[in-house]
């Protein structure tokens, strides 16, 4: 969620608005907003020409009025007229925002401040606190006087007025949505707030999870910060792998290794750990060695869990990386062999979550269209060698363009009584493309070698792409104690509905972790 690198000129810098500069032959500011002018400062722009049929009006012998000059941003005579909606001239007053302006915002600061006209009527009905800025009993901007906000950035400022003026959202985007939250949640504006939550919630991924999560912290979302702790549960071999992990602050790698729900290895915790003490040390220009590393970690080594490791994981790793003194490995040694064992600094609490890198197996080896949906479910049957958690499955999206579908997962077991292991209502938004579109469970599913299964999904939308020439036997090479294949096999199931099967259909793939 970077910002996009600054435009070289104020012109026009951003679709559906004009800045006050971008406009040539434009007044200055304060003849334009504060006192009168006369005709000549005016530049014949806002002069309408008088009548000249007849004497004593004041018109000289041979006066020409030139014809009003049309010029960027002035509105075409009788625009109300050709709009038959308020929201259809409320757009056009965003897109030309010059016309009738009252106030100009001088937003951002530095290479990137911008001066945005606008319309103090139409801010006061979107904002309370505009309100009371602009026409309270103690109101805080004088008629004339532009509004400095260099704690905002321009981008987010546009997303406002456009939200003000027409309700329109579209403009939030993965590099906007941040500091449109912060000016929503400045100026009291639940909806609009709401809106860049919502975005949140439905674009937090791995990569960017750590981000959006101190900006939730920051921004008081309670159910945005437990949105995101649930990803790094579920996910967090994939979360701690990201390059954004090594930069996050000391005191959000702390919540992150004392979360009791991880799903990855502490032996994994540790080296991850490791890897962020020599990010830090490079950020403050130390060598990287052992003695800084421990320095770096402080107290967050005392999070990782070293008595779960297994005695080869904690002999290979740990035991011989210098971080732990010696006094501390050979308690921990002891700890793991003797009967009398020694009290250590580190937790022995298993973790709930479960534990081990993530996986995905796929079951089709090409990928067509198109697939409808007619209200009945898509479901396949599976069983596996090895005893895994569930943690979610793929599905195919749109193949016409972007698309959001309202999906229903479902999972049990295939047997008589077909107890629920799993029911699940989210909605997915898809680009178009023929990507695998990852789906995660709210909580993982627990599946044992052996037993066979069911996973459903059921549609709401339009057609999708479909998966082609489907196998009934797929492995995969994990890492558990030692390196081993992982086999699942694929059958058809008499609960699919909507065609399906072994060799076509939906639910391409499973995303699985070792227990």
């Amino acid at each position: 969620m970077s910002l996009k690198k600054p435009k070289s000129t104020l012109k026009a810098d951003a679709p559906g608005f004009l800045t006050v500069d971008s406009v040539p032959g434009r007044l200055p500011r304060q003849q334009r907003i504060m006192g009168s002018v006369s005709t000549e400062e005016v530049d014949n722009v806002f002069v309408q020409a008088p009548s000249t049929d007849q004497e004593g009006d004041g018109a000289e012998e041979g006066l020409q009025i030139p014809e009003p000059a049309v010029r960027p941003g002035t509105p075409t005579p009788n625009w109300q007229c050709e709009r038959s909606s308020l929201l259809d001239r409320s757009q056009f007053l965003l897109e030309n925002n010059e016309a009738l302006s009252d106030v100009v915002f001088i937003v951002g600061k530095g290479i990137m401040q911008r001066e945005i006209p606008a319309h103090r009527f139409l801010l006061a009905m979107g904002s309370p606190v505009f309100e009371t800025m602009f026409f309270g009993p103690t109101r805080q901007v004088a008629d004339g006087q532009d509004v400095h906000l260099p704690d905002i950035e321009p981008a987010a400022f546009r997303n406002l007025l456009r939200f003000v003026y027409t309700d329109d959202v579209s403009g939030i985007d993965d590099e906007t949505v941040m500091p449109t939250l912060y000016a929503a949640k400045k100026y009291t504006m639940p909806q609009l707030q709401g809106a860049c939550v919502d975005f949140l919630r439905k674009n937090t991924r791995p990569e960017n999870v750590f981000v959006v999560l101190e900006q939730a912290q920051q921004s008081e979302e309670p159910e945005l910060v437990d949105q995101c702790l649930d990803l790094i549960d579920r996910c967090t071999h994939s979360v701690i792998s990201t390059k954004e992990f090594h930069h996050i602050s000391f005191q959000l790698l702390r919540m992150v290794l004392q979360r009791d729900g991880l799903s990855a290895r502490e032996l994994e915790l540790f080296n991850s750990l490791v890897r962020w003490a020599d990010s830090e040390s490079e950020r403050r220009e130390l060598e990287i060695n052992s003695l800084n590393r421990r320095k770096m970690m402080g107290a967050a080594l005392f999070d990782i869990r070293f008595p779960l490791m297994s005695v080869e994981e904690f002999a290979n790793g740990p035991g011989q990386s210098d971080v732990l003194t010696a006094e501390e490995t050979r308690d921990l040694f002891l700890h793991m062999f003797a009967a009398n064992k020694p009290e250590i600094p580190f937790s022995a609490t298993p973790r709930r979550g479960p534990c081990g890198q993530e996986y995905t197996v796929t079951r089709f080896t090409e990928v067509g269209g198109s697939w409808g949906y007619g209200g009945g479910a898509d479901c396949i049957r599976f069983s596996v060698d090895h005893d895994i958690a569930l943690l979610g499955c793929g599905i195919y999206g749109g193949n016409d363009g972007s698309t959001t579908y309202a999906i229903v997962i479902d999972i049990k077991t295939d047997t008589q009584s077909g107890s629920s292991l799993l029911h699940q209502t989210t909605e997915l938004q898809t680009d178009g493309s023929k990507t695998i579109f990852r789906v995660l469970f709210k909580e993982p599913v627990m599946v044992r070698a052996g037993n066979t299964y069911s996973i459903s999904v059921l549609f709401e939308g339009p057609p999708t792409f479909r998966g082609m020439h489907g196998s009934s036997k797929i492995s995969t090479v994990v890492a558990g104690q030692t390196e081993s294949a992982c086999t699942f096999l694929y059958s058809d199931s008499p609960d699919s509905q909507n065609g399906t099967s072994l060799s076509e259909g939906q639910i391409p793939s499973l995303i699985f972790c070792l227990v």
